[in-house]
């Protein structure tokens, strides 16, 4: 009997930057290069395996993409961890404690939810 080999389908996107700053406010999420994206990320997600987005720092990929994510229903919740991976979560890795802190808290505010709750983060 042969091994079935599933072929993974794979896709690239590049998030161009618009604006030179690294950091937005809630008000200014909706200016981040990542939301022109949005449709774009969702139809190849969609129809691609694997997907990896590229883009300059402050583009909003660790801020709005899990929240892209979310609005699609792609999750139930947002847990910015590996090791707290099951169906329908989203995991954001982040190089630093300070850094995943910060940005679970500030991805919880801009869902409106209690941090910890849909949003929250752990350290290895």
């Amino acid at each position: 009997m042969k091994n079935a080999h599933r072929r993974i389908t794979h896709r690239r996107v590049h998030v161009e930057e618009k604006a030179s700053a690294t950091t937005a406010t809630p008000a200014e999420e909706d200016a981040l290069p990542i939301n022109d994206y949005e449709s774009e990320i969702v139809e190849n997600i969609r129809n691609h395996q694997v997907l990896i987005i590229t883009g300059e720092t402050g583009s909003g990929k660790s801020t709005q993409l899990p929240q892209i994510l979310w609005r699609n229903k792609y999750t139930r919740s947002l847990l910015f961890t590996a090791s707290l991976l099951k169906e329908g979560a989203v995991a954001v890795s982040q190089p630093r404690r300070v850094a995943a802190i910060n940005l679970a808290r500030r991805v919880s505010e801009e869902l409106n939810c209690a941090f910890g709750e849909e949003v929250g983060y752990t350290i290895r």
